[in-house]
């Protein structure tokens, strides 16, 4: 990570804490990282120092403008202009954690097959915040491949207690057992 990345990222912080939009630029920036690495042509065009940075901006506005804050979108057009848009995800990265030390919170990213109810975010929230012992803002995410159950990331870990976790280890337990079932029979 440059030192130029690590900049950003405390100006932005330092922006969005006096906006009082600490956690909707964190949400903004991973949102997209995550559009840009499911993208291939976006992250060409993005990686391309070659591409007019004009047309980068359009890009950038067509894709982002509706779902991103206009702070966040600002920082990120100012990245483009500077021709550091390849530094967006060590941006992003250094962001976070200022962000989650400046908030005293643990950041928990939690994976849902379908939204949490009020009351299951409640129950989370407290079972993660009396493990991890200090206070844990949720970032939510709806995935319908986790099939059931709640994959969490919380402090460089991951606790996986989703469905096809469960199937996955399931199989492969039965993978291991079929071999030796058979060689049972064979005796």
């Amino acid at each position: 990570m440059s030192d130029a990345a690590a900049s950003y990222a405390r100006a932005l912080f330092e922006l969005a804490t006096t906006e009082d939009q600490v956690r909707r630029v964190e949400t903004d920036l991973e949102t997209v990282t995550d559009t840009i690495k499911g993208h291939l042509k976006l992250k060409e065009i993005l990686g391309d120092a070659n591409f007019p940075v004009v047309k980068k901006r359009e890009v950038i506005r067509e894709v982002f403008e509706a779902d991103l804050s206009p702070l966040t979108l600002g920082v990120l057009t100012m990245l483009v202009d500077a021709g550091r848009d390849g530094e967006l995800a060590a941006v992003a990265a250094v962001y976070a954690e200022i962000a989650e030390a400046g908030t005293g919170a643990v950041t928990a990213k939690v994976t849902t097959a379908v939204p949490l109810t009020n009351d299951l975010r409640a129950e989370l929230t407290a079972k993660l915040a009396t493990m991890s012992g200090t206070d844990v803002e949720l970032r939510e995410m709806v995935d319908q491949s986790v099939l059931g159950g709640v994959v969490v990331e919380i402090g460089g870990r991951v606790l996986d207690g989703s469905v096809r976790a469960r199937l996955a280890e399931m199989k492969s337990q039965l993978s291991v057992a079929a071999p030796s079932a058979a060689k049972e029979g064979e005796e």
